[in-house]
């Protein structure tokens, strides 16, 4: 199974459940990657480029927790 088939079976079970998206971060790369790009931005689903990119967004998400408490 490829990156992308997986992220799409993902998203497609995200969408027939009516569920929210999730809100961690999911890093892809290798092949077929501007196809993914394209389908998560349609999708509005979480799509980060670098790990040091995923690792900020759950930094900020965790702080944003934190507040809220």
């Amino acid at each position: 199974m490829k990156t992308d088939e997986h992220f799409r079976g993902l998203v497609r079970a995200w969408n027939e459940t009516g569920r929210l998206k999730p809100i961690i971060p999911l890093i892809f790369f290798g092949e077929d990657f501007k196809d993914l790009k394209k389908f998560a931005k349609k999708e509005k689903a979480p799509i980060f480029y670098t790990p040091h990119e995923a690792a900020y967004a759950i930094k900020i998400l965790v702080e944003r927790l934190k507040l809220k408490i």
